[in-house]
């Protein structure tokens, strides 16, 4: 109340409302940056917690981070909400790479008996893995046949999306006529 009062007593007296309000927003430090080596199709990566302070009171935080990524990059957006509504936001990049090459098993060195000249052989066809999933399994095979009294080198090579691939070798040797 705020009172005014004149030299000869007389006084007036006027109330003033006084309203206090919060419009700050609290600030917020979203956690570092995020690589991780991809598990699967959908990986689990530690992301950590965004920090928030208020100069009023106590913030809420939340984030639309999902459970797990994709391989690729994600941007997760961190918000600082204060008890007033006011809030901030900060974003965190998690990058879930595939930098590992797929693994082929099953490689077996083959002998056979010559049939001609060239001989067709039908391989064992090895199998490939991969965390993310295998695009293609491919080897080079000589399309006319394998030379009679001869060993042949065969490159097995698998390849997954983000590119990365092994190789297999495998042996294949064809044994002389047999001349009765």
């Amino acid at each position: 109340v705020w009172t005014a009062k004149d030299d000869a007593g007389n006084s007036s007296s006027v109330p003033q409302i006084v309203i206090v309000k919060d419009t700050t927003a609290p600030v917020i430090t979203a956690p570092a940056n995020v690589t991780e080596e991809s598990t699967g199709l959908q990986t689990t990566v530690a992301i950590g917690v965004a920090t928030g302070t208020d100069a009023v009171g106590p913030v809420t935080i939340t984030s639309n981070a999902p459970e797990t990524f994709p391989v690729g990059t994600t941007t997760v957006t961190w918000k600082a909400t204060d008890e007033a509504g006011n809030f901030s936001t900060a974003t965190q990049v998690v990058t879930v790479e595939d930098t590992t090459a797929p693994v082929i098993t099953g490689v077996v060195d083959m002998a056979e008996d010559a049939t001609g000249l060239l001989t067709q052989v039908t391989l064992t066809v090895p199998t490939a893995t991969d965390a993310v999933g295998v695009v293609s399994l491919t080897n080079d095979v000589p399309a006319a046949g394998y030379p009679v009294d001869s060993t042949t080198t065969v490159t097995w090579t698998a390849t997954d999306a983000a590119g990365n691939s092994s190789t297999s070798i495998q042996t294949v040797t064809i044994k002389p006529f047999l001349i009765t």
